[in-house]
């Protein structure tokens, strides 16, 4: 046997031994998921339901699927009929006032130029505070000028 054909032989055992060794793959494992922003925020939303803060045992007046970039209100209530809308993160937002220290905020700016702007306790973002009653969750306020009195209160559990 020559050199030259035992070192091809060689080579090619130590190829066909890798192959072999690698594990195969499991058909039951699926496809690998794809991981992105877009992954990301659908493994973070959760949903809230509202009602308003000082109404203990109130219906609830909307619903709001809250993600780390967006936060979609749905009204249940015909009072927000005209607010449903979705709302973007704004991550430059620096309170004014001292009460709202510590809160998100989402703004939607409708075709008509009128802001609609969404204030979340801190903790909202990251699944809520535990609540007294159960639940997780904490104060919302929606502010803008197509609202009765251009605030709302609510309290918002999941």
């Amino acid at each position: 046997m020559k050199a030259s054909s035992f070192r091809a032989g060689a080579v090619l055992l130590a190829l066909s031994g890798a192959a072999c060794s690698a594990p195969a793959a499991d058909p039951a494992d699926g496809p690998d998921e794809a991981v992105g922003e877009e992954s990301e925020d659908l493994t973070s939303s959760r949903v809230f339901h509202c009602r308003s803060a000082y109404k203990k045992s109130g219906p609830e007046v909307a619903s709001i699927k809250l993600t780390k970039t967006r936060a979609t209100l749905t009204a249940v209530g015909p009072d927000l009929a005209g607010v449903a809308a979705v709302y973007t993160y704004n991550p430059s937002y620096a309170p004014r006032a001292a009460s709202h220290q510590g809160y998100s905020q989402y703004a939607n700016t409708d075709a008509f130029s009128h802001k609609m702007v969404l204030l979340f306790d801190g903790t909202m973002r990251s699944g809520g505070a535990a609540l007294p009653d159960g639940g997780h969750g904490g104060d919302v306020i929606l502010e803008g000028p197509r609202i009765s009195h251009g605030i709302l209160s609510m309290l918002c559990k999941r």
